[in-house]
């Protein structure tokens, strides 16, 4: 790549510095955990400062404040002009991309700007819905019988509940079929919805129920 001696090396010290690692250098890539091999991963991948990086799920078996810096040195490679693609499964990672490709069963069904993706497959209002003492399917059997509902899907211990912008349903409908619900809120979408639409969609174009249910 055009590197040798003392540039090698400076370069060397610089993006080892830059990840993390300064003065780590000596060390054997095998004897480290595999936190750190990945940070030696992605110094080996700009050592050479190359146009086009790939970086395959460059966050997986790091710590937060490494996978924040990760992150961080991405942006500035962007910011620099380089090109960046990423595979994650962390969908607040996808969120920080330019554009975003869905990959379902080996096909790529979605590929648009993260707000792209969510006006094309999650239209509409989203509410957060709490739902104590109340059984999750019943509850949701409630919701999805209101007009205008597009999806209910199970977020934790509550529903998350998307209506079209024209119908009348709001906050206080949805309060009105499950009066114990306390805190119902206006939530935005997020790409876990995004991801959960397609493939909802990919699996009724396939013929099979979708595993999480969809109103």
């Amino acid at each position: 790549h055009g590197l040798g001696g003392r540039a090698l090396h400076h370069r060397i010290d610089a993006v080892l510095d830059r990840v993390g690692l300064h003065g780590r250098g000596h060390e054997r890539t095998q004897d480290l955990p595999g936190g750190m091999r990945q940070r030696v991963a992605l110094a080996g991948a700009i050592l050479h400062e190359p146009a086009i990086v790939f970086l395959d799920e460059p966050t997986a078996g790091v710590d937060p404040w490494v996978r924040r810096r990760f992150w961080s040195i991405i942006r500035e490679l962007s910011d620099a002009g380089t090109t960046i693609f990423v595979t994650t499964h962390y969908m607040d990672e996808a969120e920080l991309c330019g554009r975003v490709g869905l990959m379902v069963a080996g096909r790529l069904p979605a590929l648009d700007t993260p707000e792209g993706l969510k006006r094309t497959h999650v239209p509409g209002r989203v509410w957060s819905v709490p739902v104590p003492g109340l059984p999750l399917e019943q509850a949701r059997a409630r919701l999805a019988a209101l007009p205008g509902v597009l999806a209910v899907q199970t977020m934790g211990a509550g529903l998350r509940v998307r209506v079209r912008d024209d119908a009348p349903t709001d906050g206080q409908a949805l309060a009105r079929v499950l009066p114990d619900a306390t805190e119902i809120t206006p939530d935005a979408a997020t790409l876990e919805d995004v991801f959960l639409a397609v493939v909802d969609a990919e699996a009724q174009s396939a013929g099979t129920a979708a595993a999480f249910g969809g109103a």
